[in-house]
């Protein structure tokens, strides 16, 4: 499977300095780039009102959870944000 990245990430990813973070987010990365499908990537679920994302994946690290927002394209999937959860559920609650 296709991995595209938004600049926005990667400006997202730079906010956080938890190397553990950035190991889990690697570790996810390369089950990603494996998949056969979007179907068979786990934590992937579809956001219901949002405007600009369509789906989310839930990192958790330690006691922390981080959304990883993306688009799904035909042939991959386009990573838009890395956020912590609070932030998305203050912000893309509409």
């Amino acid at each position: 499977m296709e991995l595209l990245f938004k600049n926005s990430f990667f400006r997202d990813l730079s906010e956080y300095k938890s190397k553990l973070l950035k190991k889990a987010l690697s570790e996810l990365l390369g089950t990603i780039s494996i998949a056969k499908s979007v179907s068979s990537i786990s934590g992937l679920k579809r956001l219901k009102r949002t405007n600009a994302f369509e789906c989310k994946i839930e990192l958790k690290v330690q006691a922390k959870a981080y959304w990883i927002l993306c688009d799904v394209t035909s042939d991959g999937i386009v990573f838009i944000r890395i956020k912590s959860e609070a932030w998305c559920k203050k912000h893309l609650r509409k």
